[in-house]
């Protein structure tokens, strides 16, 4: 049995074909999609974007730009001098 399963989904974001290939059997995916099994249960060694995407067809840069997670901004915590300190003097 392969443990390898290539999964192609549309992502609803942008309308594109993707393909996510995870360490599933295409039992384990059957089984979930025939409604036999939760997502959770079929699927317990993947992680919550890997799941998502079995289920939504969201990549983890759609869930990123729909939850407004920009990975090219950091943030530090203090004032725009850097100062840390919040009191008052």
């Amino acid at each position: 049995m392969n443990n390898i399963t290539t999964v192609v989904r549309v992502d609803p974001l942008t309308g594109e074909s993707n393909a996510l290939t995870l360490p599933i059997t295409e039992k384990q995916l059957e089984m979930y999609e025939e409604g036999h099994l939760s997502l959770d249960e079929a699927f317990p060694n993947l992680k919550p974007y890997e799941r998502e995407f079995i289920k939504s067809g969201l990549t983890q840069e759609s869930w990123d730009a729909l939850h407004g997670v920009d990975n090219n901004v950091f943030c530090i915590s203090g004032d725009i001098n850097g100062s840390t300190d919040s009191s008052e003097d």
